[in-house]
């Protein structure tokens, strides 16, 4: 969930850059002090479009070496992935449009995670209460 929510801090932050300012893509990802959660996507995107390698592949292997522990479901890999696809292709208020559209996306996912969490929360405080209870009749 920390992750999605420093992604979409992130998001509105590109929006912003991308209307006022004429920067490439790669000084954006560079000149962006993200959170720890987010730093190692950014880093590695923003090296590998150093070597000249195009902004969608370099964000795929930074997508790709994302850890486990990020919390990330498949479907929000896809996401990311599919965040890349339409971002640097087009005018600028194409682009921002893109971001825009992301942005409603990772929005409502994490209102899913949320939500997930929340009632996720509940079943193991059942579950918690239910063993001891249990425990506790097999010691009576």
């Amino acid at each position: 969930m920390r992750f999605l929510e420093a992604f979409l801090q992130f998001l509105t932050w590109l929006e912003t850059q991308i209307r006022y300012s004429a920067s490439e893509l790669e000084a954006l990802l560079a000149g962006y002090e993200a959170p720890l959660t987010l730093q190692p996507l950014l880093t590695e995107c923003a090296g590998r479009m150093g070597q000249d390698e195009p902004f969608s592949q370099a964000w795929d292997q930074g997508v790709a070496l994302l850890p486990k522990e990020s919390g990330l479901l498949p479907g929000d890999r896809q996401l990311l992935c599919q965040f890349a696809e339409g971002l640097g292709s087009t005018d600028v208020q194409g682009q921002i449009a893109h971001c825009a559209m992301q942005r409603a996306f990772f929005t409502n996912r994490l209102e899913e995670a949320r939500d997930e969490r929340q009632k996720k929360g509940k079943l193991y405080t059942m579950l918690g209460s239910f063993a001891g209870v249990g425990v506790s009749l097999l010691f009576l």
